[in-house]
């Protein structure tokens, strides 16, 4: 895998993190101010509409009291509605006045009337400044005596039934404003947290490139160091290499020098291994992609293992459909792959031990199963078993001669094919890897296809 990939993939997990964490903080805090403000206007409101009842009602009040004629109070119905003139304060300043019951209306429009018990309209005390709809007052009243609310809001109309004196009031006091007031409070704070998330976003990239600038350079120079170590070893194990030949064909057999010549292959595999993962780290890998059989694949790397499950007492089976499974892909890593898991199935089973290898079809993509039955992998290691240098059971791997890095390679060459590997294991029983690759075209579907773990 790319490198560069690694680390941009990095920078932008830590900078989603932070922007993550602090979007959430700036989104609490702004929806607890939108939160405030809503509530601030709606005590404003009803403390407005409390100070207009006060006030009308004493007016109302008073003005019963001037009728007097015989020493009583007349009845709203015998009351003429011309000793009730409709009057209207203007657009006073928005200051509450300390102290005093007449608290001036701000810039609130408002409409106040003497109602019956029925909530007809007996007298118009205070009408609206400005003109409104002929049925806004029948229709608040319908909409109360539907809803049995004696407060509400209707088309930002906010209304309030209230009784004063023996009088029973309504007041409707004109509140589209302070919604439209809301709604663009509400917008800005939305415009103003974008901006913030983009602002916060590119400090947070930023930092990231920072803190991870050093991480990436010493990755970089291991990286290099690993490469240039594996190419200076290839010398001297090829001249070990040679002088072993020249060796065994002047010393009888000795095992001693057969020692000597098994490490020095292994040693040869994990420099090659060491070379391939350095040049997939950094980008320079190449891959052949072509169209191919994915079964014609798994038969060349499988089949040479034939005589060495023979000789190790187990059974090795393939199982291929009839028909092509065509991939785009390249054949010699795809084939190392295979081989990779072929070959850590051999190893990490015991003898009269069952190998199966099958080629098929899941969704959109091909697969190859490699499954074998022994001890498995246990659960602590199955989220490790594909780093570097891992290895899940050290004694059996001294004997087999792996270095762990097999399916690491393994995984690299299935991933840049963009696939995976999959792991599926019970321990104690079996264990299986299974590599899907993304298909030319599905043909046919397979019976009996694992499904991909997402």
């Amino acid at each position: 895998m790319d490198s560069q990939n690694v680390f941009f993939r990095l920078r932008l997990k830590n900078s989603l993190f932070i922007l993550l964490i602090v979007g959430v903080i700036l989104a609490c805090l702004i929806s607890v101010l939108n939160a405030f403000m809503s509530f601030s206007g709606k005590y404003e409101v009803q403390r407005f509409m409390r100070s207009v009842v006060q006030e009308d009602g004493a007016k109302l009040i008073g003005m019963y009291a001037d009728s007097r004629e015989d020493g009583t109070e007349k009845l709203p119905e015998d009351k003429p509605k011309e000793e009730l003139p409709d009057h209207h304060p203007g657009l006073l300043s928005f200051m509450w006045a300390d102290g005093d019951s007449s608290a001036s209306w701000g810039f609130h429009d408002c409409f106040t009337a003497e109602v019956d018990p029925q909530k007809n309209i007996v007298s118009v005390i205070r009408n609206f400044i400005s003109e409104r709809e002929s049925g806004l007052i029948e229709e608040i009243a319908s909409y109360s005596a539907k809803t049995g609310r004696p407060s509400g809001n209707v088309h930002g109309m906010t209304y309030l039934y209230s009784s004063i004196g023996g009088h029973d009031m309504l007041v409707v006091v004109d509140t589209m404003n302070d919604i439209a007031n809301k709604n663009r409070f509400r917008f800005f704070s939305i415009v103003i947290y974008l901006f913030s998330l983009l602002v916060l976003f590119l400090i947070a990239w930023l930092i990231s490139h920072i803190v991870v600038k050093d991480v990436e350079g010493s990755f970089n120079r291991q990286r290099q160091f690993i490469s240039d170590a594996s190419h200076e070893l290839k010398t001297p194990i090829a001249v070990i290499s040679a002088n072993i030949s020249v060796l065994e064909q002047q010393v009888k057999e000795n095992r001693w020098l057969n020692y000597i010549k098994m490490e020095n292959e292994r040693m040869g595999q994990l420099v090659i291994d060491m070379l391939y993962l350095a040049r997939e780290d950094a980008g320079v890998m190449e891959y052949d992609m072509k169209e191919l059989d994915l079964c014609d694949v798994t038969a060349c790397a499988v089949l040479p293992f034939e005589s060495l499950a023979y000789e190790q007492g187990k059974k090795l089976s393939l199982k291929i459909p009839d028909e092509p499974l065509n991939i785009v892909g390249d054949e010699k890593k795809l084939k190392q792959a295979i081989i990779i898991l072929t070959d850590n199935a051999m190893k990490n089973s015991d003898s009269g031990a069952d190998v199966r290898v099958s080629v098929g079809m899941s969704g959109q993509k091909a697969f190859v199963k490699v499954y074998n039955t022994g001890p498995g992998v246990p659960v602590e290691d199955r989220k490790r078993i594909f780093n570097r240098f891992y290895r899940s059971d050290s004694s059996r791997t001294r004997d087999t001669g792996g270095c762990g890095l097999g399916l690491s390679i393994a995984q690299t060459i299935a991933e840049g094919h963009g696939g995976k590997i999959a792991l599926e294991s019970e321990t104690g029983s079996f264990a299986e890897f299974t590599i899907f690759i993304p298909c030319v075209q599905n043909k046919k579907k397979h019976r009996d296809a694992p499904k991909e773990e997402s």
